[in-house]
């Protein structure tokens, strides 16, 4: 069994990466942890199953660059509630 470390170094050594070592129920377990959604969980899955590996990271950077998104939104509304408590604790309504 190979770590993901090891995987990491077969490709900056010019090895192709195992899919067959990878576990997809694993990633999609923690895709699943991680709150990806039902459709890019099965992209993924098929991804795999066709042995695509630059899909498969593809789809996982969509999927972080989505959940990114939601976090900048998140920040945003936390920095309108800060303005309002600013205004609040200033009397200035």
């Amino acid at each position: 069994m190979h770590s993901v470390f090891s995987l990491a170094n077969n490709r900056v050594s010019g090895y192709p990466c195992l899919m067959e070592d990878i576990k997809i129920d694993s990633i999609l377990s923690d895709m699943d942890a991680a709150g990806c959604s039902a459709a890019d969980m099965e992209r993924l899955r098929c991804a795999f199953e066709a042995g695509m590996e630059e899909e498969i990271v593809r789809c996982l950077r969509k999927c972080r660059c989505r959940m990114l998104d939601e976090l900048h939104e998140k920040q945003r509304n936390v920095d309108r509630i800060d303005k309002l408590i600013r205004r609040t604790q200033r009397g200035d309504y």
